[in-house]
């Protein structure tokens, strides 16, 4: 039997050939922890290009998993889809994400969330 090639050294070589379509289907099969330290090595630049290619299912999770390059996913989206993601976290981590944004940005993201998910992340 051939041995799996690690998620980060396969992202790695997906990246460098620009295959969005090739590791999209790696990140679908991939664990979140491991998706979310391929984000973390990444430049800057590319980390919510790959962000955008996770499943949607896996987003809250991987996001869950980002430290600092959270921010850069955070920035690149809207406060409806924050509000999304942070709709299907555990509520510890919902908080954890919005406590790092600003308390304007953070508030509005609490209201556009479901009244039920927003009571448990304040």
């Amino acid at each position: 039997m051939p041995k799996r090639q690690p998620i980060d050294a396969l992202a790695l070589d997906l990246i460098n050939r620009e295959d969005w379509d090739a590791l999209a289907a790696a990140f679908a099969a991939a664990h979140p922890a491991d998706i979310a330290l391929v984000i973390e090595q990444a430049d800057e630049e590319i980390q919510f290009k790959l962000f955008s290619l996770i499943p949607s299912d896996l987003k809250p999770d991987v996001l869950a998993e980002l430290e600092e390059q959270a921010d850069e996913v955070l920035d690149a989206l809207t406060s409806r889809e924050i509000s999304d993601l942070v709709g299907e976290m555990a509520p510890d981590d919902a908080a954890d994400i919005l406590g790092d944004l600003p308390d304007k940005q953070s508030d509005e993201i609490l209201e556009l969330m479901d009244k039920e998910d927003s009571d448990e992340v304040r």
